[in-house]
């Protein structure tokens, strides 16, 4: 019997490809060993960081809370931000407003929970009356002693005018306009002069929120003119928590964007759709600013807008280079509607006394951040001038 054929010599060609395939065959592995253990080592950060963010026990919610902070993973003006801190904010610190209504979210402690009466609309008298709508900067959360009612009170005009100030802390533009909507009847016969306070900072972006704080209403664009309300129920926190899920999202690449210092300011707005936000913001506003001229010129009355500026947009040599400013002015603008402006009566206060910017505001406290009482005496001059019918804009402008 013959041996059995010997095994074929590989060409040169056919062992160069065998000794090529080896170390191809070892990248890849390496690489699917790679991408393997990178997935694994993500799900696994991620599945972390929600126990850490969501279900913290024991000691692993000290040892934890330096990450559980809202604004390491959304833009303090963002509706997940808000939405995400009133989840993180302990169970038993998640109290209620002093005064919940179900229409508004909540009113100022002493107005009526039904009809939203004024507890001091007695004290008019025969007075011509003058509203005030607006946030926390209309409500002097600063120096309430020193409020714009009674500056007006002791001003020249105190003997023939009296003001009902309706403004309520945290408020939008939106709840603002809620209010004066569902109070302004009441009024109309004295045919008062009806003044909107809108916080240039903030009072914008709060439209995009369905709770700050507490739960809110709140808007969205319906049609070429409308808008459509979203109520503010449920007001209990954990309800309404439990009623609003969060979005699905990656809260460990929220966490890598905002904090690793690896991306620019852009990458940040673009993770959180400042812009797509914004846009729609602005036409809420734009809305929500008809509608208050609506509700005014519809029984008659005159309708003017107090441009209130924190201390960030008055450092500014002009104020319009914030889009928030320059909207208002052109919308208002283009609506008819006259403005005052803080920025121009505290700056002329600041020529006239030598302050510097930071001593018309309160520097701690739980006014921190609003006027103090010589910021409320130097932007009064603009309550005043919109009392007497000069204006800022847009006959000014």
């Amino acid at each position: 019997m013959q041996d059995p054929t010997p095994p074929a010599t590989p060409t040169r060609s056919e062992a160069a490809t065998e000794d090529a395939s080896g170390p191809r065959r070892g990248r890849w592995r390496w690489l699917r060993r790679f991408l393997v253990t990178s997935v694994i080592t993500l799900l696994l950060a991620e599945g972390g960081l929600r126990i850490v963010l969501f279900h913290p026990v024991g000691p692993i919610d000290d040892w934890a809370s330096g990450l559980r902070e809202a604004s390491m993973y959304a833009h303090p003006r963002t509706p997940l931000y808000w939405e995400l801190r009133a989840r993180l904010k302990p169970a038993n610190q998640r109290k209620p407003p002093l005064a919940p209504h179900d229409g508004l979210g909540w009113i100022s402690p002493g107005q009526d929970p039904v009809t939203l009466s004024h507890p001091e609309v007695d004290q008019v008298a025969d007075r011509h009356l003058v509203v005030l709508y607006g946030d926390s900067f209309a409500k002097c959360a600063g120096a309430r002693e020193r409020c714009w009612q009674h500056l007006l009170d002791e001003s020249e005009l105190g003997a023939t005018h009296a003001m009902l100030n309706y403004g309520v802390g945290g408020y939008g533009l939106d709840q603002s306009v809620m209010m004066l909507a569902s109070t302004i009847e009441a009024h109309a016969d004295a045919k008062p002069l009806v003044l909107l306070g809108i916080l240039v900072d903030d009072d914008l972006d709060r439209c995009a929120l369905r709770i700050r704080g507490w739960p809110k209403p709140s808007f969205t664009p319906s049609g070429t003119d409308a808008l459509q309300a979203h109520g503010a129920s449920p007001l209990d926190i954990d309800a309404w928590i439990a009623a609003h899920p969060l979005p699905q999202t990656w809260w460990s690449w929220r966490l890598l964007v905002r904090e690793s210092g690896l991306f620019t300011r852009d990458d940040k707005e673009q993770l959180d759709s400042i812009v797509e936000m914004e846009q729609s913001m602005r036409t809420v506003c734009a809305r929500l600013l008809r509608r208050a001229k609506t509700e005014t010129e519809f029984r008659g009355l005159e309708l003017v807008v107090v441009l209130f500026h924190g201390q960030r947009l008055l450092e500014l040599e002009d104020p319009t280079t914030n889009w928030r400013e320059a909207f208002l002015r052109e919308h208002l603008t283009r609506e008819g509607i006259p403005w005052v402006s803080s920025y121009t009566t505290l700056h002329a206060d600041m020529r006239a006394t030598g302050r510097e910017l930071p001593q018309y505001f309160l520097a701690k406290g739980m006014g921190r951040g609003h006027y103090d009482a010589e910021g409320n005496e130097a932007v009064f001059p603009a309550i005043l001038d919109a009392v007497a019918g000069r204006f800022d804009g847009p006959q000014g402008d």
